[in-house]
């Protein structure tokens, strides 16, 4: 069982404000040797959403089912968030694949993952759908992890950059603590 929360500043918008809190939980367990599954629920909490134009926070149920091949990880990730106010009274689902491998006898992992989102949370994709990719690295150091990505989707530039800027290609960079 787990618990955890995570939190960013974001930019600052009519509907969420400008900061983003997600509590989670689940379940993860070892199934059989090398192949794990994770349940979980996550609350996304927008604290300056009260001043935003209506409800913005939401709830998505998560699963995972991945299988170790050797150094390296397959998995399958499905996401849906029902029928909620802050997404317009509509469903949405994301499906993923991800692979990720360590590099033996280095501190380093390599990844990428493929993505598919259609419904409310892909609202701004002019057809209501769009694919999204990443591929990236991180490093391991005892409790500290520091990470680089790059992040796209398939989603059309419209030419409008207050709107573009959301789906543009990025680097995200990141740094974690376990304990």
């Amino acid at each position: 069982l787990y618990l955890g929360a995570w939190g960013s500043n974001i930019e600052d918008t009519p509907v969420s404000g400008e900061v983003e809190l997600d509590l989670y939980g689940g379940y993860a367990a070892e199934v059989m040797p090398g192949t794990s599954i994770d349940l979980g629920l996550t609350y996304y909490w927008y604290p300056d959403g009260k001043r935003a134009a209506g409800p913005s926070d939401y709830v998505e149920a998560a699963a995972r089912l991945s299988h170790m091949l050797g150094p390296a990880e397959a998995a399958v990730r499905i996401a849906y968030a029902p029928s909620q106010a802050a997404l317009g009274h509509d469903d949405s689902l994301y499906l993923a694949a991800d692979l990720s491998a360590g590099i033996p006898t280095t501190p380093l992992t390599l990844s990428a993952s493929l993505g598919h989102t259609d419904g409310a949370l892909a609202a701004l994709a002019p057809s209501g759908r769009y694919w999204d990719w990443s591929l990236g690295a991180s490093a391991s150091f005892g409790r500290l992890t520091a990470g680089i990505k790059y992040v796209d989707t398939d989603i059309p530039a419209s030419g409008v950059k207050a709107l573009d800027k959301y789906f543009d290609a990025g680097v995200v960079l990141s740094l974690g603590l376990s304990f």
